[in-house]
C-alpha cells in the first residue's frame, strides 16, 4: 500500500507522501469533525422544531386578530396544526438524546464511559418536572393518542389606559383527564402533574435542559474537534505551498495499491466543518426559554 495527499483528478499535481500511521490520523480526524457536525445538525433540527411551535402559535393569533374566532373548524385545523409540530418536536429530541452518546463516544475515543453522557440528561430528568413530562409524553405519543387537546384564544386588554393594545394569543394544553387513558402512561408523572400543562411553556423547559447538556458536551469535545480540524488545515496548508499558493480543491488522502489504484479515499474539505462551527456559534445560548415569550405589541399613538 502507498498513501499520499493529493488532488484527485486527470492531471499531474504534486503529492505529499505519507505513512500509514499519518493516513489512519487524517481517518480519524475527518470523522471526528463528521461526529461533531451531526452533533450540531441534530440540534439544529430540534430547536427548529421548536421554534415552530413557538411561530404557529403566533400565526394562530394573528390569524384571530385579522379575522376574529371562527368557531370549532378554526379551533380544529388550530389542533392539528399546533399537534403536528409537537409530535415533530418529540420524534426530533428522541433522535438527538438516542445518538449523542454515540457521537461523543466516537470524538472521545474507546476509553470515554457513555454513561457520563446520560447522566447529565438523568440530572435534569430529576430536577424538572416539564422534561420528565415532555419524555413520558413523547412514550403516549408514539403508542396512544396526539398530545394537546385543550386551547384557548385569549383576548385582554387594560381598560384603564386606551393607549393598550388588545392583546391576543393562542394557547395549548395537555389535559390530565385524557392522558389518564392510556394505561400505559408513566403513572409518577400523572400523580405530580397538574390538571393541564401548558405545551408551549414544557416545550421551553425542555429545550432548555437539552441545551444546557449540549453545551456541556460541546465544551468536552472542544479540544478534540479543535485538534482535528487543524490536522486537516495543516494538509491543506502543506499542499497550498507546493501548489503555488492556489486553493487545493478536490483534495484527498489516498491509499493506493500496489498498482496504482486507489483503495480508500478521504476527502480534506472543510466546507462542511465550517457549517458545523456556525451551528456552534448559533446554538450558544443557554437557560433563557423558560422564562422569554415572544410579543408582537405596540402602544397607540395619541
Amino acid at each position: 500500500m502507498k498513501y499520499c495527499v493529493c488532488i484527485h483528478a486527470l492531471g499531474r499535481f504534486p503529492e505529499i507522501e505519507l505513512d500509514e500511521e499519518q493516513f489512519d490520523a487524517i481517518g480519524l480526524a475527518v470523522e471526528t469533525l463528521s461526529e461533531a457536525r451531526s452533533f450540531e445538525e441534530k440540534l439544529e433540527l430540534l430547536l427548529a422544531n421548536y421554534v415552530d411551535i413557538e411561530t404557529e402559535a403566533l400565526r394562530i393569533a394573528t390569524d384571530l386578530m385579522v379575522r376574529g374566532f371562527r368557531g370549532y373548524e378554526q379551533s380544529y385545523d388550530a389542533r392539528l396544526s399546533i399537534n403536528r409540530r409537537v409530535i415533530s418536536l418529540l420524534t426530533t429530541a428522541r433522535l438527538y438524546i438516542d445518538s449523542v452518546s454515540r457521537h461523543i463516544g466516537c470524538i472521545m475515543g474507546t476509553n470515554f464511559n457513555k454513561k457520563r453522557v446520560k447522566e447529565k440528561f438523568s440530572h435534569h430528568y430529576d430536577k424538572t418536572f416539564d422534561y420528565r413530562f415532555m419524555e413520558a409524553l413523547r412514550n403516549s405519543v408514539q403508542h396512544h393518542a396526539i398530545p394537546c387537546d385543550s386551547f384557548s384564544f385569549p383576548m385582554m386588554r387594560d381598560e384603564s389606559d386606551e393607549s393598550e393594545p388588545i392583546l391576543y394569543s393562542f394557547d395549548a394544553y395537555v389535559l390530565k383527564m385524557e392522558l389518564k387513558k392510556d394505561k400505559k402512561f408513566k403513572k409518577s408523572i400523572l400523580d405530580e402533574m397538574p390538571d393541564k400543562v401548558d405545551i408551549c411553556q414544557a416545550s421551553r423547559e425542555y429545550i432548555d435542559a437539552v441545551m444546557a447538556v449540549h453545551i456541556e458536551l460541546r465544551d468536552l469535545i472542544e479540544d478534540e474537534v479543535g485538534r482535528a480540524r487543524e490536522l486537516v488545515q495543516d494538509y491543506r496548508n502543506k499542499y497550498r505551498s507546493l501548489y503555488e499558493g492556489k486553493n487545493p480543491i478536490g483534495l484527498k488522502a489516498i491509499c493506493r495499491n500496489d498498482d496504482g489504484t486507489p483503495s480508500h479515499t478521504i476527502d480534506l474539505l472543510l466546507d462542511w466543518d465550517n457549517q458545523r462551527a456556525r451551528l456552534a456559534k448559533l446554538n450558544r445560548r443557554r437557560g433563557q426559554l423558560a422564562r422569554a415569550v415572544v410579543l408582537s405589541r405596540t402602544k397607540r399613538k395619541d
